[in-house]
């Protein structure tokens, strides 16, 4: 799993076996391995490439890819059957059924020597979906004990599994990847670790106003964001101040307040299984505790590897010929079974 905070890649070695309407797992072994300052500048540039330099950076990264995941294997002394991999979202754009991830699976399985299954979203957005959330499909068959679930990653996204059995999901609103953002900006920092540097700022009213008021957050799921968004309807407001510590408790507000709304709309009444980057943001948890937000923490490793651990059975669904992608989520005109089959 690659995000769009370009914290790293997330490798999670899991081995699943059936239980009744269940899938059980094991994570067998997990490593983030950290993206080096070259390959971030590559990634975070990607959008701005010609097309055939596009075409490059995916296979020179579907080879990065393959390699470290040889390389982890072969350090742990595992072998895997199968690689999924979600990619390097660089365009998502579900208005022109569109959601296009980097990192060549040819190229993944060429390197490692193991099939893999990738390219999880064309076949939603062919049916007309926005290609996003994917997870609330896995959650479905892993979590069962759990019904709401909240991932901050460099998107905030929540996923309902209601008691009828219905699934809802979608995107809440930008997050790390703002964050993150503001830190390299005005402090030249990757980010702002255990939001330190948010604590220390002040909220700026008329900003966290006209966050607020983006027409996103009144738009009825499904609903999906990616990097074009941040660049045309967060970047420009926050351009115009200058205080990055301001700027980062002002945003981590915004983040906070999303978040409760989108809860309290969905009628949350049970703790929320949180993962991703931001468990770790502790000016935010206080943010969602003030909002009275209930959180449900689990271990550590499962906060960090909840993404990859459920594409990896997203590409396992994908081989049994099973549906891996929910229409009632995505907006798409059916379910689907997504992700593009390159053998070893």
């Amino acid at each position: 799993m690659s995000g769009t905070s370009l914290d790293g890649l997330d490798l999670c070695l899991t081995r699943f076996w059936p239980n009744e309407e269940q899938w059980k797992f094991e994570i067998v072994e997990a490593k983030t391995i950290e993206y080096s300052k070259e390959w971030i500048e590559s990634l975070r540039n990607a959008p701005n490439l010609s097309a055939i330099d596009l075409h490059v950076l995916d296979r020179e990264f579907g080879r990065l890819l393959g390699e470290l995941c040889k390389s982890f294997l072969e350090s742990k002394g595992q072998k895997a059957d199968l690689i999924a991999s979600h990619g390097h979202t660089v365009f998502h754009q579900p208005e022109r059924n569109l959601s296009v991830q980097i990192g060549h699976g040819a190229f993944i399985a060429a390197a490692s020597g193991i099939d893999v299954i990738s390219d999880f979203r064309s076949t939603d957005t062919a049916y007309g979906g926005e290609g996003a959330p994917l997870v609330p499909m896995a959650e479905k068959y892993l979590f069962q004990e759990h019904k709401a679930f909240l991932n901050v990653g460099g998107i905030a996204n929540t996923s309902v599994h209601k008691e009828d059995g219905q699934i809802l999901g979608f995107d809440i609103c930008p997050a790390n990847q703002v964050l993150n953002y503001i830190s390299k900006k005005h402090f030249n920092l990757e980010y702002d670790k255990s939001g330190k540097l948010a604590k220390e700022g002040k909220v700026i009213s008329d900003l966290l106003e006209k966050l607020n008021q983006i027409d996103f957050y009144s738009k009825k799921p499904p609903k999906s964001l990616g990097r074009e968004f941040v660049e045309k309807e967060v970047l420009p407001l926050i351009e115009v101040y200058d205080n990055g510590k301001d700027l980062l408790r002002t945003f981590n507000e915004h983040m906070a307040q999303q978040i409760s709304q989108s809860i309290r709309d969905q009628n949350i009444e049970e703790p929320i299984f949180l993962s991703g980057g931001g468990v770790y943001n502790q000016t935010l948890i206080d943010l969602l505790d003030v909002e009275g937000v209930e959180l449900f923490k689990a271990n550590d490793r499962m906060i960090d590897f909840k993404e990859a651990l459920c594409f990896s059975l997203l590409g396992l669904l994908r081989i049994k010929g099973i549906p891996n992608c929910l229409s009632s989520v995505t907006g798409a005109s059916k379910d689907s079974i997504g992700g593009s089959h390159y053998l070893a």
